[in-house]
């Protein structure tokens, strides 16, 4: 598990897990992204979470105005990418 305690604006890039993962919001409200345009993203409020398949690329970002807690769960043999290579990942369509 790791834990996010950031400040407006702050989150992570786009990368990819080799496993799946569980991101939960403590305490503020995050977006989390599946593509470089952010065209593919879901909003989340303070007690939402959401289950990301793994090798999806995928970023979040605190959108709130206040300090924000974002917990992620994975395996401990996860394998985190950092770089996208698109024909390399899967993908995810939200609408």
């Amino acid at each position: 598990m790791s834990v996010g305690i950031v400040g407006p604006g702050g989150g992570a890039p786009l990368h990819d897990h080799s496993n799946e993962e569980l991101m939960f919001v403590a305490s503020g409200q995050f977006v989390v992204f599946f593509d470089e345009q952010e065209q593919n993203k879901v909003f989340l409020d303070t007690w939402d979470a959401i289950l990301v398949p793994p090798n999806v690329w995928r970023g979040w970002r605190n959108v709130g105005k206040e300090v924000g807690c974002f917990l992620n769960l994975s395996g401990i043999h996860d394998k985190m990418k950092s770089q996208p290579d698109p024909s390399s990942a899967a993908s995810i369509s939200c609408q």
